[in-house]
């Protein structure tokens, strides 16, 4: 999962069908939205869960991936394992309450 993956969903799940839209409906200038989808530029984590409320995705694990591919070497293993924890907390009954 990468930004450009959650820009998609949003074009798809949204009334911003396009980045100038997705711009206006989280607040950031065209040029910001852009950047990112030209892989210049992460947005900051409020963008990320303002696109994820948009797209109807868990913002949580979206910030996981989009944080995990903007690094590199032994940092990027430690990023995996922490969604690694998270997808494994979703599912395990004991930390669900379910």
């Amino acid at each position: 999962m990468n930004i450009n993956q959650l820009l998609e969903l949003v074009k798809q799940r949204s009334d911003a069908k396009s980045l100038r839209k997705i711009a206006d409906a989280i607040g950031v200038a065209n040029p910001s939205v852009s950047g990112w989808a030209r892989g210049r530029a992460l947005p900051v984590d409020e963008n990320i869960e303002k696109l994820c409320e948009l797209a109807g995705e868990d913002p949580d694990l979206w910030l996981l991936k989009i944080r995990q591919d903007a690094v590199e070497g032994s940092a990027k293993e430690r990023w995996r394992k922490m969604e690694e924890v998270y997808i494994n907390s979703k599912s395990s009954p004991l930390l669900t309450g379910t």
